[in-house]
């Protein structure tokens, strides 16, 4: 009868132990690293903070090309430690050097089973700061597209860059997906616009990529 009350006490011991240590364990979150680096770059573009901005084109006739941020100065304030570019600016306080590179492979427009057409891009991604690289896409509507024509007739080569925000144009957010190479460090880009000029924007960079098929 004894052992019968200890084991019953014992028991409600462990479940209340059990119990107790369940109540009191700090709860880990998952973390969506890729979330957090977009929010990061989004807080640091939306930051005040000067930077120069080099733009050059490696090969005439393509759409290869480098952009490159020089001389960043951020303004006081905090960035999430765990996040590459967020801690660099912050943690350095003193000029740090971002690259990204990309690459047209494929352009052309095309039909959409919805109706209408759109033009498909596939770009490289390559990346100097962050493993992840973590972007939108904007595409402007409403362009008057003889003028991007003059600049392709003028400069021989697509208008990747040194490309002026078209006037009074409208911008949205266009779907995309971004594969990445499991053997590399290069993704690809996959984009759906209803333009053939898109902005690649990776805080704080956004990068003109122009269709050739459509200014040739």
């Amino acid at each position: 009868m004894w052992s019968t009350a200890y084991g019953v006490i014992a028991a409600a011991l462990v479940a209340f132990a059990l119990l107790y240590a369940a109540s009191h364990t700090p709860y880990i979150a998952g973390v969506n690293t890729a979330d957090q680096l977009y929010f990061a770059k989004a807080s640091i573009g939306a930051r005040g903070f000067n930077y120069t901005q080099d733009e050059e084109v490696f090969q005439k006739g393509s759409n290869v090309a480098r952009a490159l941020v020089v001389n960043i100065t951020t303004s006081s304030g905090l960035f999430p430690a765990a996040l590459p570019l967020g801690y660099k600016a912050e943690g350095r306080g003193g000029p740090i050097l971002y690259q990204i590179y990309v690459n047209l492979i494929f352009c052309k427009r095309a039909p959409l089973p919805s109706g209408g057409s759109a033009y498909l891009y596939a770009i490289e991604l390559r990346h100097s700061v962050d493993v992840l690289p973590w972007i939108e896409v904007e595409a402007p509507v409403g362009l008057d597209l003889g003028f991007y024509r003059q600049l392709w007739l003028k400069q021989k080569r697509p208008p990747v860059l040194g490309v002026p925000p078209p006037p009074n144009a409208t911008y949205v957010l266009v779907p995309k997906a971004l594969v990445y190479n499991a053997t590399g460090d290069v993704a690809t880009l996959y984009v759906e616009a209803p333009s053939p000029l898109i902005y690649i924007v990776d805080y704080p960079l956004k990068l003109p990529i122009a269709c050739p098929t459509a200014f040739a």
